[in-house]
């Protein structure tokens, strides 16, 4: 729903498209797949400014590798 939604926004002269992203940061944001699927699946159509809001931040994995916020913010655009 949210692809399609993008699209239809674009299609009616949206200037930007935006995500938030409430929850799936919380755990693993690098491995947040289904707001990536989203990104992805919306790039194809919509050629606006997709962006995405909603806690990205520093994290360390339960490995204790430490990725910064711009490591984060980096694999989003």
């Amino acid at each position: 729903m949210p692809v399609e939604l993008a699209e239809r926004y674009f299609v009616e002269g949206a200037d930007e498209v935006t995500f938030l992203n409430i929850t799936g940061f919380r755990d693993f944001p690098l491995n947040d797949t289904p707001m990536l699927d989203v990104l992805q699946a919306s790039s194809e159509n919509v050629f606006v400014p997709l962006t995405v809001g909603g806690g990205i931040k520093e994290f360390t994995d339960t490995n204790g590798k430490y990725y910064s916020a711009l490591e984060v913010a980096s694999e989003y655009f």
